[in-house]
């Protein structure tokens, strides 16, 4: 009896998927291409900002509140949208009197929701390299911040036509540890949040 309910739970299951499939409008379909470009862009706020030097802890700051514009390149091992995939991201960002960039490779899982349907969640994490370069006063002496960002995020896309996509990113996490050049030559390290949308091409 337990043996015939595991098989009639599977086979419903079988069946209600595969009229959800079915149901599914051509334009919403899974993507079958591996590779991707897309640009993001939204706000980025700064959550801590702790500075060291020779001497130790030397104070703490908010890290810039910027608006960033993401572009980023990507493919999946799969040769379709679905699975783990590489990608490498370019992340200016301006604002509150400074520019920051980033170029940061990443790993990304995409993973699909209902078979069929275009609809992934796909969580990410991205270890790079991260400036940060103050908009400095005519004549003045500024020092430029430069180092590793460790980046997690979280996003939901959805594929359109098999050719585009839309996403919305809604946890966007930056752990820069940076070091200014003598004379300054000390360390700090920045916390930022960031809600990234966007959308993009597959390939």
């Amino acid at each position: 009896m337990k043996k015939l309910s595991i098989a009639m739970f599977t086979l419903f299951v079988v069946l209600s998927t595969a009229t959800v499939a079915r149901a599914v409008p051509p334009i919403l379909r899974e993507g079958t291409h591996g590779m991707w470009g897309a640009a993001a862009m939204g706000p980025l706020v700064g959550v801590r900002n702790a500075k060291f030097s020779s001497g130790g802890f030397t104070g703490e700051a908010e890290p810039p509140d910027q608006f960033g514009f993401f572009l980023t390149f990507g493919y999946h091992f799969s040769g379709n949208c679905n699975g783990p995939a590489v990608a490498i991201d370019l992340q200016p960002a301006f604002g509150d009197d400074a520019t920051t960039f980033g170029i940061v490779p990443k790993f990304v899982w995409d993973i699909r929701i209902i078979p069929g349907l275009g609809l992934y969640l796909s969580p990410m994490a991205g270890l790079g390299y991260a400036l940060y370069v103050p908009d400095c006063p005519s004549g003045a002496d500024c020092d430029n911040w430069a180092g590793l960002t460790l980046q997690f995020g979280f996003e939901g896309k959805l594929i359109i036509g098999d050719r585009g996509m839309v996403f919305f990113r809604p946890m966007h996490l930056e752990f820069d540890i940076m070091h200014a050049p003598e004379p300054l030559d000390d360390f700090g390290t920045f916390v930022r949040y960031g809600l990234m949308f966007g959308g993009g091409a597959i390939f």
